[in-house]
């Protein structure tokens, strides 16, 4: 980017720009750029952030003029490389003392040495691509993961190989940073999934570069939803009949009750007494986010934790949000999931939401001799409280009741080493062809994932 005053350093500019144009370099400045009637502040900021480079031409109209000032300002909030370049005598501002470059004597040998060091920082990522390739070759050394990363390795080659390159260097910096993470994660079983869920909802951080990520959502989507669709291992669907932070509110305050029988109300009333203090605070924005059991991450990383290592290929677990499975449009996904394995969680505080307990009696999974049921109860004795009344007997009657009495798929617990054990010891056991890669999978695998 080419930051100037019109009143005395065009001439200049042009010179620089023709320059770098030549070396096939992008270059932008407001003369060229800015479409008629644009909000120029808006284009100009939007370019200072995609930019390698600003150069910052100091003649005595440049530094008295607000809008070169906003620009070399913007740039340095955004952490980019500014390079203030003495065109003549002027009062240079003492933020642009430091680093200036004096070309009053001339200045036809600059663009040549702009360009050097330019060129130079790409071969510097480039060699930095190359660095973290063979540290993961290492790292995951006969791993299935190993083919994973190198395609996001590859994206980003073939990112770094356009003319001009089609990121910024912190970018690419940042996308290595997050590409080495995922290496090593993968080589530890970490939760994959979860991890890169949050780069693509962009709350995951890179401490030196906070937000990189998010002001090139587009484009880190591009690199890293690919990697989300085709982590190594099994799918395996995961139903969970658990509240989210939202209706877990409404059920305490009662108000989800508002269009059902009195008697559901009544019956919670007398549940919750069993309930732990702040129960509500463990229910997350998404079911899988929840934390069930004090002291334990949320239920989406510690069903991943649990699986990683149960198989020769990692299991991954596909959570479904049993609201969408009771959707007339998800029919047929239904159906695959009542005639082939799954596994169902079920939060026995979630089954007094009515609007929950009606979507879960829609599915009638509970009743499927395939589908692996467990309940996560309060840690008291909450769930003992006795049933009166013949509608609300009838509310909360399931087949689950009877399976989890004489069979071992389908299990009731109250902590987590205990839902540590009946997953560690059911799930894996019930996958077909355990052993087998992702393309042998049954069918429901592939309608899920």
């Amino acid at each position: 980017m080419l930051s100037y005053s019109r009143e005395d350093g065009v001439t200049v500019c042009d010179y620089f720009e023709q320059c770098l144009r030549e070396a096939e370099f992008w270059v932008w400045r407001d003369l060229n750029d800015v479409p008629g009637g644009a909000d120029w502040r808006a284009a100009a900021r939007e370019t200072i952030r995609t930019v390698d480079v600003v150069l910052v031409f100091l003649t005595p109209a440049a530094v008295i003029s607000e809008s070169v000032r906003w620009e070399w300002e913007t740039a340095l909030s955004l952490s980019k490389r500014v390079v203030p370049l003495l065109i003549s005598d002027c009062r240079i501002p003492p933020e642009l003392s430091g680093n200036r470059r004096d070309l009053r004597k001339g200045y036809q040998q600059e663009p040549t040495r702009v360009i050097g060091d330019c060129e130079r920082e790409w071969q510097r990522i480039e060699s930095r691509i190359h660095s973290v390739s063979e540290h993961l070759d290492d790292v995951l050394q006969g791993s299935s993961y190993r083919d994973w990363i190198r395609a996001g390795e590859k994206s980003v080659e073939a990112k770094l190989r356009c003319m001009p390159p089609a990121l910024p260097p912190e970018v690419f910096e940042t996308v290595l940073d997050v590409l080495n993470t995922l290496g090593i994660e993968a080589a530890g079983l970490g939760p994959l999934p979860e991890l890169l869920d949050s780069i693509l909802a962009g709350t995951f951080e890179v401490p030196a570069r906070p937000t990189v990520l998010t002001a090139h959502a587009e484009t880190v989507r591009r690199i890293f939803k690919p990697l989300r669709d085709r982590i190594p291992g099994i799918r395996v669907p995961v139903v969970l009949m658990v509240m989210n932070q939202q209706e877990a509110r409404s059920l305490d305050d009662e108000t989800a009750f508002a269009e059902y029988p009195i008697e559901l109300r009544t019956e919670f009333q007398a549940y919750r007494k069993f309930l732990p203090q702040g129960w509500t605070t463990r229910y997350g924005v998404t079911p899988e986010n929840s934390c069930l059991f004090p002291g334990q991450p949320s239920l989406g990383v510690a069903i991943h934790a649990t699986l990683a290592d149960q198989c020769s290929e990692a299991l991954i677990p596909q959570f479904i949000n049993i609201r969408d499975l009771a959707q007339p449009k998800q029919r047929t996904q239904l159906w695959q999931l009542r005639n082939n394995p799954c596994v169902l969680i079920i939060d026995a505080t979630s089954t007094r939401h009515p609007l929950l307990q009606r979507c879960f009696r829609r599915t009638c999974l509970d009743s499927c001799a395939k589908t692996l049921v467990v309940r996560i109860k309060p840690e008291t004795d909450g769930c003992a409280v006795q049933l009166t009344g013949l509608l609300v007997q009838e509310w909360f009657a399931s087949e689950f009741e009877s399976r989890v009495e004489e069979d071992a798929s389908c299990a009731d617990v109250a902590d987590w080493g205990a839902f540590r054990r009946w997953v560690r010891a059911e799930v894996p056991r019930s996958i077909p062809n355990c052993r087998r890669g992702p393309g042998n999978l049954w069918s429901v695998i592939n309608q899920v994932g």
